[in-house]
């Protein structure tokens, strides 16, 4: 281990703070080990996610006595279930909870989640497990209510009733859910602080303390402001807190975690309570300079410490893209193809699910615009250029849809599923995915948008001709061609690589891992009323959409290639040359060389 790393087997230290790629992990296992063998009580290793908690239990495979008891390896919330809420639970009531993550995964008779609705206000209802509680008992709901029950709040509008009048009614559920021995994660973790700090729980407290010496929390930026006091709770015990954290990595603020207690947390350590790791052994020079740019909490430069391997080798440059999600694509894959990096690591990335499947070439019909016949080129788009068999199969299905819809077909309650149509309308499913065959056959020799419509009015209104009931004119369906969904033809049907095979994820899910390219998303536009992601990265504000930018960059360990649209390209530019980060940039096909 490095100087540094070394430095975490000091039992004076209560905060390791490291970037991405330290190698911290290997460390913080170290720490765990020799721990364990000096201490005559037990020691504990928390993280929040099972994947690091088995990460760490495989890395002590050598020592297997440390994972057996007194010590633990676990989750926070298991370590909280047991050593604190179960024993204290069985003992008042005689019977062991039930733990669930969250209400939503409990259902009644019916199947049906736990809602919240009001007696005059007909509908779906509010998910219960959309308000909380606070340590003080108070109930609370989203000032902006989460999609799934937008059209309940809508409801409740019109009758002149907010979420904030059914407080007491969920209050008053939860409450029950817990009466019959029911907890949720948060109702868990107010159920063990009570425990910390009751009076009546000294046989609870004492045993706690009697058995664990140390307990180390991973990703500690993660703790929300309830598991803070929780920590305060097992400190004031007399048991050694050892955090463990990247800052700037703290992504999950809407499942409350909460970055100023961290702050708070952090302020109250000496100097020589704190280690600081920066060096990383993952990524290249450059991409080590703009994740260090994305900083905003942790302290220090990240520094590259990546071995040099002739055989492996590393873009020195960052590489931005502007234009569209296949300019980023192409420019992606020559580059990754270039330095010999397998396709099983290379992945595009994005704040959400669906830009990350539009960046991977995983386009839905309906985003070529409104026009039928812009759909269907999308879908033939996507045929001509994929060999992935889902969306290949998902793109068949639409454009059969849209070609079926131009039946006319009778507004009743029988014909509404595709199978009842076909029946109506006297065809197989063999015979409408015939015709998506002969658009994809006709489409090869297409020159113009007007060829184009021209060929698909041919088709469609022959090949339905031999259906049961009538068609639609097929001159109103099918409409002019937009120029985005033509062009976007065009460059799917000369291409030679199959573009959409290429790996996708939103950044949340990829916390921890790495690979060796990343495509990363540059936000069209911010969500809600925030500003946009590369305005708060250049004015050094702290923010959760930088920090999942941060995330995103640090997985890249070779290349990273950033997708922007134009009109975001000169603010973006303008962030890397005040950086001096050295990239290269494309801007609709002409590239440009900065210093």
């Amino acid at each position: 281990m490095s100087d540094a790393q070394q430095s975490i087997l000091n039992p004076d230290i209560r905060l390791v703070e490291a970037g991405p790629g330290a190698g911290k992990t290997r460390a913080i296992v170290r720490r765990f080990i020799e721990s364990s063998e000096r201490s005559c009580r037990g020691v504990a290793f928390l993280s929040f996610t099972n994947a690091a908690v088995s990460e760490a239990t495989a890395r002590c495979a050598e020592t297997p006595d440390v994972v057996r008891a007194p010590n633990f390896i676990g989750t926070f919330d298991r370590f909280i279930h047991r050593y604190l809420v179960t024993p204290a639970v069985i003992r008042e009531t005689g019977k062991q909870p039930r733990y669930v993550d969250s209400w939503n995964d409990i259902s009644d008779s019916r199947g049906m989640t736990p809602k919240i609705r009001h007696k005059d206000v007909n509908g779906t209802g509010l998910l219960l497990a959309n308000f909380r509680i606070d340590a003080n008992g108070d109930v609370s709901y989203p000032v902006d209510a989460p999609r799934v029950d937008e059209s309940y709040v809508a409801s409740l509008k019109k009758e002149a009733i907010s979420p904030r009048d059914l407080l007491w009614k969920a209050k008053g559920q939860i409450s029950g859910l817990v009466r019959s021995g029911i907890y949720d994660s948060d109702q868990s973790r107010l159920k063990a602080l009570q425990l910390l700090h009751d009076g009546r729980s000294e046989w609870l407290r004492q045993r706690l303390a009697h058995r664990f010496e140390e307990v180390i929390i991973d990703e500690f930026q993660d703790c929300s402001s309830l598991d803070h006091r929780l920590i305060a709770g097992l400190k004031s015990i007399g048991i050694r807190i050892i955090a463990v954290a990247d800052p700037d990595q703290a992504i999950y603020e809407f499942r409350h975690a909460s970055p100023e207690a961290y702050a708070l947390y952090r302020s109250q350590l000496t100097a020589m309570e704190v280690v600081h790791l920066v060096d990383n052994y993952r990524s290249s020079a450059a991409i080590c300079m703009l994740v260090s740019s994305l900083r905003t909490i942790g302290d220090g430069q990240i520094v590259s410490k990546r071995p040099i391997d002739a055989k492996v080798r590393c873009a020195e440059r960052i590489h931005v893209v502007s234009g569209d999600s296949l300019d980023a694509r192409l420019k992606f894959d020559e580059l990754s193809t270039d330095l010999g990096i397998a396709r099983s690591e290379r992945i595009a990335l994005s704040a959400t699910r669906k830009g990350a499947a539009i960046l991977a070439g995983r386009d839905t019909i309906e985003a070529a615009g409104k026009h039928c016949s812009s759909q269907i080129l999308q879908g033939l788009a996507i045929l001509s250029e994929s060999r992935v068999a889902e969306v290949r199969k998902e793109a068949i299905s639409q454009i059969e849809d849209i070609i079926l819809s131009t039946f006319k077909f009778p507004d009743e309650p029988g014909c509404k599923t595709k199978q009842a149509r076909l029946e109506i309308a006297g065809l197989t499913p063999g015979d409408l995915r015939g015709i998506v065959g002969v658009l994809l056959s006709e489409s090869r020799g297409w020159t113009s948008p007007s060829a184009a419509i021209e060929s698909i009015r041919d088709v469609i209104s022959t090949e339905l001709a031999r259906g049961c009931i009538g068609i639609k004119p097929t001159k109103a369906r099918f409409k002019d061609i937009e120029g985005a969904a033509w062009n976007r033809w065009k460059r799917s049907s000369g291409s030679v690589f199959d573009l959409s095979a290429l790996a996708a994820a939103h950044t949340y899910a990829v916390k921890g891992k790495e690979y060796d390219a990343v495509l990363l998303d540059i936000e069209e536009s911010p969500k809600g009323g925030r500003p946009h992601v590369l305005d708060l990265w250049r004015s050094g504000e702290t923010h959760e959409a930088v920090r999942v930018l941060y995330v995103g960059a640090s997985r890249a360990r070779r290349l990273l290639v950033l997708a922007t649209s134009p009109r975001h390209f000169s603010t973006l530019r303008k962030i890397l040359e005040d950086a001096n980060i050295p990239t290269d940039y494309d801007e609709a096909g002409m590239l440009a060389l900065s210093l």
